[in-house]
């Protein structure tokens, strides 16, 4: 049994193991913009929603009780060394395909998980800014991990990129003059799992 839980990828992030957290009980993601319910989303407006939430509304409801075990684990004590996974023929592991950081216990026990795995680089995505500025000026960051942050605006690619953080994820809308870059397979592409990558702004067409 995995003391940590992790997810095996399909679609865009064939073959790509995630760490995931359950947004539907994160006190951040219930305060976001974007935090919508299907049940919300009967009256018929096309309101943006949160692609995460929406997806453990509906087609994976099943995903509900690993993730929210990962929540508790992960947000409740710091991990010991010991009991954190050690991943073994993984090239990459992205933090937060579903969720989003719940608090500086949750962080520093990912961030102990990269330490542990320094073969292996790690892609962590988040709109907690201030959670990882203050984390990470009093600890260091492993040289085997991007920090993106989510940029939670549409059609307004971030310039530049937030202390602490290596790139930026962007949204566009499907009417928009900005060109994409993120389209394909992560498996195919990397952009996102590259240390010191020219390309510092990842832009995706809306969901």
């Amino acid at each position: 049994m995995e003391y940590i839980k992790t997810s095996i990828g399909s679609g865009k992030m064939l073959d790509i193991r995630s760490i995931n957290t359950n947004p539907l009980t994160n006190d951040y993601c219930k305060k976001c913009t974007f935090y919508k319910t299907k049940k919300i989303r009967k009256n018929g407006n096309k309101a943006v929603y949160c692609y995460s939430v929406d997806m453990l509304m509906t087609s994976r409801k099943n995903c509900i009780k690993p993730f929210q075990y990962n929540s508790d684990i992960l947000s409740n004590s710091i991990i010991e060394w010991d009991l954190l996974p050690r991943y073994f023929n993984q090239k990459v592991i992205r933090f937060n395909s579903h969720g989003e950081l719940i608090n500086e216990i949750h962080l520093k026990n990912l961030n102990n998980i990269v330490k542990k795995n320094d073969d292996v680089f790690f892609g962590l995505w988040t709109k907690q800014f201030k959670l990882i500025k203050e984390f990470y000026s009093k600890n260091e960051k492993p040289k085997n991990m991007n920090i993106i942050f989510s940029n939670s605006k549409f059609d307004a690619p971030m310039k530049k990129i937030p202390l602490y953080f290596d790139k930026t994820f962007n949204v566009i809308t499907k009417d928009s003059d900005i060109k994409p870059n993120c389209m394909g397979k992560c498996k195919d592409c990397m952009i996102c799992y590259t240390k010191g990558s020219k390309e510092t702004q990842i832009i995706e067409v809306l969901k």
